[in-house]
């Protein structure tokens, strides 16, 4: 039992009254799960006795008593605590009232001005549907202060040691006469430096007293005018610093007014008072907590708790605070939840380093022998800590970049006198020889590269500057679990710690803020009706029981392959029992055994699953599904099965974590049948009819999307790319999706191939219903983007989607409505009452708010479609960009929440729209289209060779991958020169193609092609079309090239057929992987660097219309930007400067993507077109007509390109 003082004058009735067997409300009487209450007592000012512990608060309640104690000026038992103000002495706090809590009233209406103007949808009404309920949400109303708001942005700059400050001219600004120093760009020295030139006399009387507020970057705000610039000199230890600020803006906080009531749009005006409000919040607590990030503020006093591994003694959890100011309809709030930091406790590096290794303090020696492995995992571990040497313990932290591989006495380095000496040697020299020269250095972060003595390093409190590590991620859940009715009581709390009636820079901005959580009217909307094969279900509390699949699939045959390394498991059972679920739900299964193995999960899995294969083979029927059982920590195990199965095999695969299979039970084999008939193909359960009428009404297509980024940090996450995923219906009752993924550009989060992708998702949806009227409506489900992004969205994402089904055929346009889906708020919604809560205290599913929280103008809402299971449940935000179709509230509101009950694999409704949910299984599934054998992984370190020239990473950025069909490897082939020998190097393809049993897609020569010289060559059998080539052909060309015939292909095209010229200069794309060339000349130089070929695994889907060889629509910008700059003479035209350049090629880049296509097909544009009779006797070629001996001509293909570009035609 928790016991907690004090109410704002004493005497308060206890906390929250248990909510829904255990939960809590504010109505004080009770506390937590089954009555083991939390009591509020005592009084911040004394007053009172302190009152009882709250009904249902008494220890006897159970559970561990923990009491808070104070209260400043306390008399009686008012012993306060948190909000009786802290210990003896310490300043008065108030505890938030806790009275009847105030209901927001509801609108009925829609008042927003016509001339607004919204980003996205404007809200045209409010939904009406669902029984209507109250909540109480973390969201506390703040009071739009009145006066004006001076915007300044700010310059820091270190002095030249020769300047001085009355060098610098009144009316230039800071960067034209400051030397900036490495340093000036820290935030935190700009905060540090900041807060000094704030206590600055001649700063105190410019702002009459008033500090203001200063964002850390460039942004200062203040409520005093400090005049149209003033700059300010001061000196930080052997430096001297200037600041200058210069008056960019004066706004009136009435703008935000007008915006919340609906009365104008989000301008630059509203989004600078928000955030001139925003850091004003922070100001403050910044001072008095020193570890926060961008939101949160953490404090260790809240609460805090170590990891259950001893190697992590050196971090602790600790609860922080969330905090942000908000506009929403009518008002402004502020939004507070609880979080959680990962914090580095401080001490000295070599403690820290012992602890990791589960080492005692005593033991430095083991240090000084770490294995190669060892010395890995504490690089990783400590990478990014920041520190301070021992010499300089106030001097400002450095970072850790890794462990040195050699100890202090054999570092050596260069002197002040230039002799090269060690570390241990430099330090005796000193005076000040080291206890430990055998351990390893650590070198820091930056351009120094400067090394240090482990014993010379103390590590600083801070926040862990990196991701968890997997093992760490079990304790991290635990500790920010938290119930609904703990959470809320957190919150409240947390109110307390930020102390915002103390807070100076909200006093000087007139920001007010109401202790008590908003309470509203939210809407349960009723649950669909789902279809099974024969009978009908209506969820129940967000869950139902399953019936016989809607569309069952037929195991032909399989085999069970035992990688669990557990001698005693009853593999038998646990196939029959699976088995047995499947069938019981409608799949068919041959009576064939399975192949049944016993292998050691230390082997290769792909060896025992070919030879499960072959076995089955001598049925004479082929396995379609492979079942493995492995260990339960087998994650590089499960990681080498998806990809030999999904890449190399195509072949549905079910991994079984060897602990869960023998425990067994129906619902493990209910829940592993619903994903293997997924895998199959089949259905599990549709929608009924009348709970999907714009689905059935009319063809639709529905669209979920996705991207995903590399959790590796900083220089570790340099050349990781991200991964797109793309997932649409291929059936009339959008339950069945397939599903398409791309690597991209490196944090891109626009889906930079989303035509082609949309394309092929619809390639998909015309065979699975031939003959059918075509869709015409889209609904398109987007999630992982920002506010800030909407618009971008706008301008690049739903072009692309249009575009793409213009290519397909879908006469008149499309309907289009865009939604995007997002879990990033932390918005949380608390019920009131029992009625209004699950048997979890979450809200109930179906649970939506399109008011009050909400924006003022765009058309939003929050959905809580989930039942909750652990902690406190996360609704998700829905935004409408586009809404071609017209929904009314309650129709996309219903669909949306339907569409959470159709996620294959599960019986309960899940937090987001199942396209979305799809497009997140084929982001997470990304690693899997890598292999295993090779060092790729999205989130693993990148290689220091691909971090410097990440070459490689430009191939795979650009890989095409599917989630349909299966996948299969392309197989690329490289040659050097060709020389003439293209019959040889055909051949040599043939014979591995029939050795490996692989496919060669294409075929590169980057050297020399030497096959047309001269007039002669003309007669190659390839060019006669006497032969074809087999396989597809790019070629680069070098030094020994026709001067004639490749001229005439200066742009690119067709030497023969199936033999592509790239041209002078020119990029391409085979199945989105990107063929650069440039023809020139051999250089020994070049020869010599060395060579780094691996051979790569590209997977592309199983799909006829793969592999594309298409244009890139980024080089046909350029080409069509700088083609007035080409020259036929030896003299350039000199192309114009960058500033000039750039922005032109953007330009042109636009043009292109918006008349020629993302991906425009090489063959559409340009065909093999003989241009030479040869020789005597000429050849007749069928369906050319060739030119005459001696007749100037264009080659064709040069002409249609140059009129795809619309640019003059100047070869010839």
């Amino acid at each position: 039992m928790s016991q907690y003082s004090g109410s704002s004058r004493g005497g308060g009735r206890g906390g929250g009254r248990g909510a829904p067997r255990g939960g809590g409300d504010n109505r004080g009487r009770g506390g937590t799960p089954a009555g083991r209450g939390t009591g509020f007592q005592g009084g911040a000012e004394g007053g009172g006795r302190g009152g009882s512990p709250g009904r249902g608060g008494a220890p006897a309640g159970g559970g561990q008593q923990q009491q808070f104690q104070g209260g400043d000026r306390g008399r009686g038992r008012g012993r306060g605590g948190f909000y009786g103000g802290g210990p003896r002495g310490g300043a008065p706090a108030q505890l938030p009232p806790r009275g009847q809590a105030v209901v927001q009233p509801t609108p009925t209406q829609v008042s927003i001005a016509d001339h607004v103007e919204a980003v996205g949808v404007k809200r045209r009404a409010f939904g009406t549907r669902g029984n209507r309920i109250l909540l109480d949400v973390n969201a506390f109303e703040t009071k739009i202060p009145e006066g004006t708001i001076y915007h300044y942005t700010g310059k820091l700059g270190c002095l030249a040691p020769s300047a001085s400050f009355t060098d610098l001219p009144q009316t230039a600004t800071c960067a034209s006469t400051v030397e900036f120093s490495p340093q000036a760009g820290s935030k935190p020295l700009k905060m540090e430096l900041f807060r000094k030139v704030q206590a600055l006399p001649e700063f105190l009387q410019t702002s009459g007293g008033t500090k203001g507020v200063y964002d850390s970057d460039n942004q200062f705000f203040s409520t005093v005018s400090l005049g149209e610039a003033c700059q300010f000199q001061l000196k930080d230890g052997r430096k001297t610093y200037s600041i200058r600020l210069a008056q960019v803006a004066t706004i009136n906080p009435e703008v935000l007014l007008e915006y919340v009531q609906g009365k104008r749009g989000r301008e630059d005006h509203v989004t600078t008072v928000l955030t001139a409000f925003n850091v004003a919040i922070r100001m403050g607590l910044m001072e008095k907590y020193p570890l926060y990030n961008r939101n949160s503020f953490f404090i260790r006093e809240a609460e805090c708790r170590g990891f259950k591994d001893r190697k992590y003694e050196g971090l602790e959890l600790w609860r922080g605070f969330f905090q942000s100011i908000r506009p929403v309809m009518g008002k402004m709030i502020i939004n507070i939840d609880v979080s959680t930091g990962v914090v580095v406790k401080g001490g000295p590096l070599i403690a820290m380093a012992l602890q990791f290794f589960k080492q005692p303090v005593n033991n430095v020696q083991f240090l000084a022998n770490l294995r190669p492995q060892d010395k890995t995992l504490l690089d990783r571990f400590l990478r990014g800590v920041k520190f301070v040497t021992n010499e300089s313990p106030d001097a400002r932290p450095s970072s850790i970049k890794n462990v040195t591989g050699v100890s202090a006495e054999n570092y050596k380095f260069k002197n002040d006198q230039g002799r090269e000496v060690s570390i241990a040697q430099y330090n005796r020299d000193k005076g000040t020889p080291l206890r430990y020269p055998k351990l390893p250095c650590v070198e820091k972060i930056g351009l120094s590269k400067a090394v240090y003595p482990m014993e010379h390093c103390t590590v600083r409190a801070q926040l862990l500057p990196k991701q968890v590590e997997a093992d760490q991620i079990n304790d991290v859940l635990q500790f920010s679990t938290l119930k609904p009715h703990i959470r809320l009581q957190r919150i409240r709390e947390g109110f307390q710690f930020l102390e915002y009636s103390q807070n100076q820079y909200l006093r000087d901005f007139g920001i007010s803020i109401d202790p008590n959580p908003l309470r509203l009217e939210a809407r349960v909307l009723p649950p669909p009706e789902l279809q099974y094969n024969g009978k009908f279900e209506r969820p129940q509390g967000g869950t139902w029981r399953t019936g016989k699949f809607f569309q069952a699939k037929e195991v032909k045959g399989w085999v069970v392959i035992n990688l669990s390394g557990w001698p005693n498991l009853d593999v038998p059972r646990i196939a029959q029992d699976l088995k047995q679920s499947c069938v019981t739900q409608g799949m068919r299964w041959t009576n064939n055994p399975p192949i049944s193995l016993v292998r050691n999960p230390m082997g290769d899995p792909e060896v025992a699953i070919k030879e499960a294969l072959t076995e089955h083979k001598k049925k004479g029927v082929d396995a379609n599904l492979i079942l493995v059982i492995i260990p339960d920590d087998g994650k590089d195990l499960y990681y080498k099965i998806k990809h030999f199965g999904d890449v190399k095999l195509g072949i549905a695969t079910q991994c079984l974590k060897a602990s869960k299979c023998d425990k067994g039970g129906r619902d493990y084999s209910t829940n592993v049948s619903l994903k293997i008939n997924a895998k199959l193909g089949g259905i599990n359960v549709v929608l009924k009819a009348t709970d999907a009428k714009f689905l059935t009404q009319q063809p639709v297509l529905i669209l979920g999307a996705d991207v995903m980024h590399s959790r590796a940090m900083g220089d570790e996450g340099l050349g990781r790319p991200s991964f797109a995923a793309l997932t649409g219906n291929v059936d009339m009752t959008g339950c069945r999706y397939v599903g398409v993924g791309r690597a991209q550009q490196t944090r891109q989060e626009m889906i930079q191939d989303l035509e082609g992708m949309v394309l092929q998702i619809i390639n998909e949806y015309k065979k699975a219903n031939p003959g059918k009227k075509p869709f015409t409506s889209v609904l398109y489900f987007r999630d992982g983007v920002a506010e800030n992004q909407f618009k971008t969205v706008i301008e690049e994402e739903l072009p692309r989607i249009r575009s793409a089904c213009a290519k397909a055929g879908i006469k008149g346009g499309i309907k289009l409505t865009c939604v995007i889906v997002g879990k990033r708020h932390h918005y949380r919604l608390f019920p009131a009452d029992e009625s209004s809560a699950d048997r979890t205290g979450n809200a109930l599913p179906g649970t939506v708010i399109d008011s009050v929280i909400t924006s003022p103008v765009e058309f939003d809402f929050y959905l809580q479609p989930h039942a909750g299971l652990l902690g406190t449940s996360r609704p998700v935000h829905c935004n409408v960009l586009v809404d071609d179709n017209m929904f009314t509230p309650d129709d996309l509101q219903q669909l949306t929440f339907n569409l959470c009950h159709i996620y294959a694999r599960s019986t309960r409704s899940v937090s987001l729209p199942a396209p979305v949910y799809y497009a997140h299984l084929v982001c997470s599934r990304a690693n899997h289209r890598y292999d295993p054998k090779g060092n790729f992984s999205l989130d693993a370190p990148a290689p220091r060779s691909l971090t410097k020239e990440p070459d490689m990473q430009t191939l795979l950025r650009n890989t095409a991958r599917s989630a349909s069909g299966g996948f299969r490897n392309m197989k690329i082939a490289v040659e050097g020169c060709c020389h003439g020998q293209l019959d040889a190097i055909y051949d040599r393809i043939a014979e591995l193609e029939r050795l490996n049993g692989y496919k060669v897609d294409l075929l590169v020569i980057c050297g020399d092609f030497q096959a047309m010289r001269t007039q002669a060559d003309m007669r190659c059998i390839y060019y006669t079309k006497k032969k074809v080539a087999p396989v597809l052909t790019v070629i680069i060309g070098g030094n020994h090239e026709a001067s004639n015939y490749m001229w005439e292909l200066y742009h690119g095209g067709f030497l023969a057929p199936n033999m592509y010229y790239l041209g002078a200069a020119g990029v391409v794309r085979f199945s989105g992987i990107r063929i650069a060339g440039l023809s020139g000349i051999y250089k020994e130089r070049d020869y010599k660097i060395g060579h780094y070929e691996k051979v790569i695994d590209f997977p592309v889907p199983l799909n006829d219309e793969y592999p594309r060889f298409t244009f890139d629509a980024e080089w046909l910008g350029i080409v069509r930007a700088t083609h007035q700059y080409f020259s036929r003479t030896k003299k350039e035209n000199p192309l114009p400067p960058d500033e000039v350049l750039r922005p032109l090629i953007k330009k042109n880049i636009r043009w292109v993507k918006e008349n020629v296509g993302e991906s425009k097909n090489i063959m559409e544009v340009q065909a093999f077109t003989p241009m030479s009779q040869g020789p005597v006797p000429a050849y007749e070629l069928e369906g050319y007509k060739l030119p005459k001996r001696g007749e100037v001509v264009c080659n064709p293909q040069t002409a249609a390109f140059c009129r795809m570009l619309e640019i003059p035609n100047k070869i010839d």
